[in-house]
């Protein structure tokens, strides 16, 4: 239960905490436009607000945008767009898919409309998490919580997951963006 209400498919496991952060530690880095960012301590599961888990285990779908199917950007797109009322493009046909072999081409478009986000040292409820995926930056989850956020990826439905999760790689956090342009 979050605030009274049952979190449904989080609590069957498509919330993934961490069992070996405990507590989460605050991680600080340097994003791809050279801002230094901070991740904060994840709140404890219980304080996670109710509304995720109208996101939490959504079919992964490569190129997907709604709740049909979706990948990282389609759930990105989606959350901004019914939660916090900010419409960014679909920029479909920007990238061939998520497939590991386009992750060369999917770190282009990354490159190209980063420009459209600005940088954060503080992550609010609403930003993105840009994450490396063997070294390029090349996914992005949404922050819901302190600490936590919403993804989804290659093969894996959506999920609410520890920014910080111990099976990413040390340095696998590239940065913390807000959206702040008009559509590339």
């Amino acid at each position: 239960m979050v605030g009274g209400a049952s979190l449904g498919p989080i609590a069957s496991g498509y919330l993934r905490p961490d069992p070996t952060l405990e507590p989460s530690p605050v991680a600080d880095g340097r994003g791809l436009g050279g801002g230094r960012f901070s991740i904060p301590r994840a709140v404890p599961r219980h304080e996670l607000p109710a509304w995720i888990a109208h996101y939490v285990g959504l079919p992964f779908a490569d190129l997907g945008r709604d709740r049909a199917g979706i990948d990282c950007w389609g759930l990105v797109r989606l959350v901004l767009a019914e939660r916090f009322e900010v419409q960014v493009p679909a920029w479909d046909g920007r990238y061939p898919g998520c497939e590991p072999r386009h992750m060369r081409r999917m770190e282009g478009h990354v490159k190209r409309v980063l420009p459209l986000f600005e940088a954060v040292s503080k992550p609010e409820d609403g930003d993105l998490v840009l994450v490396k995926v063997g070294g390029l930056p090349v996914h992005v989850g949404i922050v819901v919580a302190p600490g936590w956020m919403l993804h989804a990826e290659w093969g894996c439905d959506s999920l609410a997951e520890e920014i910080l999760s111990g099976k990413r790689p040390p340095g696998a956090i590239e940065g913390l963006y807000r959206w702040k342009g008009e559509a590339a």
